[in-house]
């Protein structure tokens, strides 16, 4: 039986390491684990402990020993492997969890994910739920997991390892017994500025310079549609309000510039 299981998704520029950590009731003397496609695994322990584990021809299916036991006894298995991830502007990332032959779930499942201070999640995973709180940074918000690597190792009693560097977005997501693949999406900072930014600005000059997007009829409709996506995606919304800045601000420019026009004239 599968009690917990947590999961950490380490995203670096062009490279992904993922730690699984399981722990498990049971009698038995081995257990076999099936790796996701593409992973290369790097090393196992049990209760804390490095073992020398085999793999199967295809390098998918893991027998991690045990010892032996005449009644059931709680264990803490753990695996790292590295997984193939390609980084772009937007990026999906895809859990596909390790699964135990002949097991049953039954506990809460956590998944970690921590990327470069650079990329931004963009799309939660649909089938888990966030386990995050939004932080203030000066004049920023930002999202931060509410459970630490060393607050998940304890819960689950896996070794404690080196803490990844602060310097890091990490978020956490949450569900409960089996689960499927997760995925969501990562946005790079530089695109989100940009894809935000001009389309703050392009509704701005449209709003100064063609007098049909300044009718009360047009823009009730524009701020009606405006607040039915803020309240349909809020932490979409917050981040591209943060986002939009650099718009707004050329908007302005754009305003003073076309007064100062206008007064010459």
């Amino acid at each position: 039986v599968v009690r917990k299981v947590w999961f950490q998704t380490w995203i670096e520029s062009q490279h992904r390491r993922d730690r699984a950590a399981f722990q498990v009731v049971t009698t038995k003397e081995r257990i076999e684990f099936l790796l996701p496609s593409g992973a290369t695994l790097e090393y196992a322990a049990v209760d804390g402990r490095m073992i020398e584990s085999s793999l199967n021809a295809s390098r998918q299916r893991l027998e991690v020993p045990l010892e032996p036991a005449d009644e059931p006894r709680t264990r803490v298995v753990e695996l790292w492997y590295d997984s193939p991830y390609a980084n772009g502007a937007f990026s999906m990332v895809r859990l596909q969890p390790v699964t135990i032959a002949g097991s049953t779930w039954s506990g809460r499942m956590y998944w970690s994910l921590a990327s470069p201070s650079t990329e931004h999640l963009l799309l939660l995973p649909q089938d888990a739920t966030p386990e995050m709180s939004w932080i203030r940074n000066r004049l920023f918000w930002y999202r931060t997991a509410d459970l630490e690597q060393v607050d998940l190792e304890r819960w689950i009693g896996a070794s404690a390892q080196q803490e990844l560097p602060e310097s890091l977005n990490q978020y956490l997501f949450s569900s409960f017994g089996k689960t499927g693949s997760l995925r969501c999406t990562l946005v790079s900072r530089s695109a989100i500025l940009l894809l935000i930014s001009g389309v703050a600005l392009a509704m701005g000059l449209l709003l100064i310079y063609i007098r049909m997007f300044r009718h009360p009829a047009v823009v009730f409709a524009g701020g009606l549609l405006l607040v039915s996506v803020v309240l349909s995606y809020p932490d979409l919304a917050t981040l591209a309000c943060q986002a939009s800045l650099l718009g707004i601000g050329l908007i302005l420019g754009a305003l003073g510039l076309k007064w100062l026009a206008d007064w010459r004239q």
